[in-house]
C-alpha cells in the first residue's frame, strides 16, 4: 500500500498522457493555479545542478502545504556511484514539506523489458526498498488491439463513443501516442457535437498526424505510375515533418503492402497476417492490388539502400525520394 504522503514518487514508462495527468493530479494537491505555479520546480539532466536541486527540495512551500520538484526523463541522470550515493542521501533527508517526482522513459514493450527495467533502475530500487516514503505507478501505453480498446474507454470516459473501426483507424494513424490519441478523440468529439459516435470518416477528415493520409495517396499515385501526384503528395508530407519519420512511414508502408500482396498469392487472409482491424485491412489490400509481389520486393530492396545511405552518408533527403519516384516511373 502506497503511503498516505510520499515524499518520492517514481513514474516509469512512455506513456505521455498518463503522465500528465499523475502530474496535474500532484499539482492540484497544491491549491489553486497561482500556488500550484508558486510551488512547482521542473529540472531537466541536461541542466541539472545538484545544488540548485538541493536547494529546492529544501526550500518551504509559498502559502501551500508542499512543494512540487518534477525531474523529467530522470533515465538520462548520471548513472555513477558517486551521484548515486548523493542523491540517495537528498531522498532520505526530504522534508515532509517536499513531494519529489521521477519520469523515467522507457520502452516496455518486451516481455522481459519491464522486468530489466525494475532490476537496473537505481530510483526504482530505491522506492521499492523505501514504501514507506515512495509511490511508484508504471505508465506504459498499450499495443495494437489494446491501444484500440484504450481509445475506445478513453473517448466514453471524456463524453463520447467512437465506432470500433474508427478507434482502430485512430490508433493507426497517432501511431499509438496516447497523448496524441486524447487531443484527436476531443477535436473529433467536437465536431460531432458529442451527439453521435466517430466515425472512420471522421478519424480520416480530421486526423493527419504523421502524415498517414497523404501516404495512402501517395502509394496509391505510385501504383498508378502518377509520377506528378506522388511527388506533391511527398512535398506535402516534408513541408509538415522531418524526413526521417515521412521516410519511416513510406517503409512501414510498403512492407504492409508486401506482406498483403504475398498473403494474396497465397490465397491467405491479409487482415489475419497483418493482425489489423478489417477496415484497415481492407484499405492496404485496395492499394497492395496496384503491385505485382516483384515489384514489391524491388521498391523495398529500394528503400533498404536509401536507409542505409541515410544513415551514413546523409544525402539530401528530398532529392534522394525524388529520385526514388522517378525511378519507379520508368
Amino acid at each position: 500500500m502506497a503511503p498516505e504522503k510520499p515524499s518520492f514518487y517514481l513514474l516509469y514508462g512512455d506513456d505521455e498522457l498518463a503522465f500528465s495527468e499523475q502530474i496535474a493530479a500532484l499539482r492540484r494537491l497544491l491549491g489553486g493555479s497561482a500556488a500550484a505555479e508558486l510551488n512547482t520546480t521542473r529540472f531537466t539532466p541536461k541542466e541539472l545542478n545538484f545544488s540548485d536541486l538541493e536547494t529546492a527540495c529544501n526550500s518551504l512551500p509559498f502559502l501551500a502545504k508542499r512543494r512540487l520538484i518534477i525531474i523529467a526523463h530522470a533515465e538520462m541522470l548520471p548513472k555513477n556511484k558517486k551521484w548515486q550515493e548523493r542523491f540517495s542521501r537528498l531522498l532520505d533527508n526530504l522534508p515532509e514539506s517536499t513531494a519529489l517526482l521521477l519520469i523515467e522513459h522507457v520502452q516496455l514493450s518486451r516481455r522481459d523489458s519491464e522486468e530489466k527495467y525494475r532490476k537496473h533502475s537505481f530510483y526504482y530500487q530505491w522506492a521499492l526498498n523505501h514504501p514507506q516514503s515512495s509511490w511508484i505507478k508504471a505508465c506504459i501505453t498499450p499495443r495494437r488491439d489494446a491501444f484500440a480498446r484504450w481509445i475506445t474507454k478513453r473517448c466514453l470516459s471524456i463524453g463520447g463513443k467512437i465506432k470500433p473501426a474508427a478507434a482502430h483507424l485512430l490508433a493507426e494513424l497517432v501511431a499509438d501516442d496516447s497523448l496524441r490519441a486524447d487531443q484527436e478523440l476531443h477535436k473529433l468529439l467536437d465536431y460531432v457535437d458529442y451527439q453521435r459516435p466517430i466515425d472512420p470518416v471522421d478519424v480520416e477528415s480530421l486526423t493527419t498526424f504523421h502524415g498517414q493520409a497523404d501516404v495512402f495517396r501517395l502509394v496509391d499515385s505510385l501504383g498508378h505510375r502518377d509520377g506528378q501526384q506522388a511527388t506533391a503528395c511527398l512535398h506535402r508530407l516534408l513541408e509538415d515533418q522531418d524526413f526521417l519519420p515521412v521516410f519511416g512511414m513510406i517503409v512501414r508502408q510498403f512492407r504492409l503492402l508486401l506482406q498483403t500482396r504475398q498473403a494474396l498469392d497465397r490465397q491467405e487472409d491479409p487482415a489475419r497476417v497483418l493482425k489489423a482491424h478489417p477496415y484497415l485491412a481492407r484499405k492496404i489490400i485496395r492499394q497492395s492490388r496496384n503491385f505485382t509481389t516483384a515489384d514489391l520486393r524491388r521498391i523495398y530492396s529500394k528503400l533498404h539502400n536509401l536507409d542505409v545511405s541515410f544513415k551514413t552518408e546523409q544525402p539530401d533527403p528530398r532529392v534522394e525520394l525524388d529520385t526514388f519516384i522517378a525511378e519507379l516511373m520508368q
